[in-house]
């Protein structure tokens, strides 16, 4: 999902569903999302989850004494998640044990069982990085 469809994803967001931020292994959080599309999708899941997020931003750096273009991670170690939000305030049990059971994560962010959901002014914010991180490469700072 582009910069451009997230921010009118956004706006026109349904009040049951809310953005979770799962723990994933360091330099996995690609695979992790590209393996969880595919379990959302094999166990039919795609009215509970409907986004997974690895929010990038674009950097340059001179490698060799040429400008190389690269992804770098906002969140290293981490993976966004849209997901329907059930009565009890959190995903329901099949859709927290499929995100849960995906490999390579270790978990949800939040108190013990109970994943903590982004405030609307965070997913706001998430999504203004990553819209304007898309507009120009930065350069990398090491």
């Amino acid at each position: 999902m582009g910069p451009s469809a997230l921010r009118s994803h956004w706006r026109r967001e349904v009040v049951s569903r809310h953005w979770y931020i799962i723990h994933t292994y360091s330099g996995f959080e690609r695979k992790v999302a590209e393996s969880l599309r595919g379990r959302v999708k094999a166990f039919n899941l795609e009215n509970e989850i409907h986004n997974v997020l690895v929010p990038t931003e674009e950097v340059v750096e001179v490698r060799g004494g040429k400008r190389v273009i690269s992804q770098k991670m906002f969140y290293p170690g981490y993976v966004l998640v849209e997901m329907e939000t059930t009565e009890k305030g959190g995903p329901s049990d099949e859709a927290w044990h499929l995100v849960k059971n995906t490999p390579r994560v270790t978990g949800f962010v939040g108190s013990g069982q109970t994943p903590t959901p982004l405030s609307d002014e965070e997913v706001q914010q998430i999504v203004y990085r990553v819209s304007t991180a898309a507009d120009k490469p930065k350069p990398k700072l090491t």
